[in-house]
C-alpha cells in the first residue's frame, strides 16, 4: 500500500490520546494542524500522492475498533450520516450544511479537515494502521462491497458492522473473514471538495468516479437489507445500481440482517412466504431515491439520482430500469429460496 509520510512533528507525545483511540487521535492532529477552519478542509493532494482507492479497504478489526469507540463516545447509536457530518445532523439532504467541528469534533469530516483525504487516509497518515493489541492490519486490498442506506429506523454504524461480520462469517465462500478489506464510503471516500489547482479536480468527485474500478475489485458484494419487511437499501437508487453492477459481473450477493431482521426473515419463510417473495421482488428503480443537495439559495449543488439514472441508462439502454428491475427481482429470489431451503434443512437436522 502507498502511504503518506507519517509522524507529527508538532505537539508532544505525552499529550497524545492511547493508540486505540482514533477519533481522539485523529481530532488532536486536526486541531494542532488545521486551526484555522472548523468547516473547511486543507487541499487534498493530488491522487498521484494518495493511497489508491483499491487499496484503502477496511477490515472487520477496524470496523469493530471504531464501534469500540464511538460505543466510548457514548454514540453506540450514530447513523453513518452522524458519524460523517455530526451527532447534531439528523437528514442527509442537509448534514452536509450543517457540519461543523466546533459542534463535534470527533466526527468523520472533523478527523480529516487536517488532510482533506479520506478518513482511511488520515488514519495512514497518522501510523494507525493496525491494532494495537493484536497487530491485525485496519487496512488492505478491498474484494468487499459494502451496499447500504446511511441512515432510517434501526439503521446504525454498529448495527451494520454486526450484520456484516455475522455474513462475512456465516458464507461458506469467504475463507478467511479476518482478511476480508470492505469498501465502506463512509471510510474510504474523501468526504471535503476543495477543488485542487493542479488538477482542478475534487477529492469527493474523484472517489465517487472510482466506482467502476472498485466494483471489479470486489470479488462479493454484501447488501445490508434492513429493515427485513421493508428494506430501505432497496429504495434508494445507490444500492440498486451497486447490486446492478455486481450481478452485471456475476459476483456473488450476500444478504446481511441485524439478529431482529433474522428472526422475522425465519418467521416470514414459514408463515408467509408470499408476503416475503412480493417484497423482494416488486421493485421499481425508477422511483428510488437519492439525496439532492442543494444549497443555501434553493440551487441544485448535486443530484445523485440524475447522475445514477444516466449511468443506468448508459449501461441498461433505453428500458433500463425494467431491465434493472427484473434484475434485482431475479437475484432476490434466488436469495430467497437458497435461505429457505437452508433453514428446511435446519429445521429437519434439529
Amino acid at each position: 500500500m502507498a502511504t503518506p509520510a507519517t509522524g507529527d512533528a508538532d505537539g508532544a507525545a505525552a499529550a497524545s490520546p492511547p493508540p486505540d483511540r482514533i477519533l481522539e487521535t485523529l481530532a488532536a492532529r486536526g486541531r494542532r494542524r488545521h486551526p484555522d477552519s472548523n468547516t473547511v478542509a486543507v487541499l487534498a493532494p493530488e491522487e498521484c500522492d494518495r493511497v489508491p482507492m483499491c487499496e484503502r479497504g477496511v477490515t472487520l478489526v477496524f470496523l469493530q475498533r471504531m464501534v469500540v469507540e464511538l460505543t466510548r463516545l457514548n454514540r453506540h447509536d450514530a447513523d453513518a450520516g452522524q458519524f460523517l457530518n455530526g451527532m447534531h445532523t439528523t437528514s442527509s439532504a442537509t448534514d452536509w450544511q450543517e457540519f461543523d467541528r466546533a459542534r463535534d469534533e470527533y466526527c468523520g469530516k472533523a478527523c480529516t479537515l487536517h488532510t482533506g483525504t479520506s478518513f482511511v487516509e488520515a488514519c495512514v497518515e497518522a501510523g494507525l494502521t493496525r491494532d494495537p493489541d493484536t497487530g491485525e492490519p485496519y487496512f488492505g486490498r478491498m474484494d468487499t462491497f459494502v451496499s447500504y442506506t446511511w441512515r432510517g429506523e434501526g439503521i446504525t454504524l454498529a448495527n451494520l458492522v454486526a450484520a456484516v461480520e455475522a455474513t462475512l462469517v456465516a458464507d461458506p465462500g469467504v475463507a478467511d473473514p479476518a482478511a476480508a478489506a470492505c469498501f465502506v464510503d463512509v471510510f474510504v471516500c474523501a468526504q471535503h471538495r476543495g477543488v485542487r489547482p493542479g488538477s482542478g479536480t475534487c477529492p469527493n468527485a474523484t472517489d465517487v468516479g472510482k466506482f467502476e474500478e472498485v466494483v471489479d475489485a470486489c470479488a462479493r458484494l454484501v447488501l445490508y437489507a434492513t429493515p427485513i419487511t421493508q428494506p430501505k437499501a432497496l429504495s434508494r437508487v445507490w444500492c440498486l445500481f451497486e447490486l446492478m453492477s455486481a450481478m452485471k459481473r456475476d459476483r456473488p450477493v450476500l444478504i446481511a440482517l441485524s439478529a431482529k431482521d433474522r428472526a422475522e426473515l425465519r418467521r416470514l419463510l414459514l408463515e408467509d412466504f408470499d408476503r416475503l417473495v412480493a417484497m423482494f421482488t416488486t421493485i421499481k428503480s425508477e422511483n428510488a431515491e437519492a439525496t439532492v443537495f442543494k444549497d443555501d439559495q434553493g440551487n441544485v449543488v448535486k443530484d445523485d439520482k440524475a447522475m445514477i439514472f444516466g449511468w443506468i441508462e448508459r449501461d441498461l439502454g433505453a428500458a433500463g430500469f425494467r431491465e434493472l428491475d427484473q434484475m434485482v427481482a431475479g437475484g432476490m429470489r434466488g436469495w430467497l429460496a437458497a435461505t429457505a431451503k437452508a433453514l428446511v434443512k435446519a429445521e429437519e437436522e434439529g
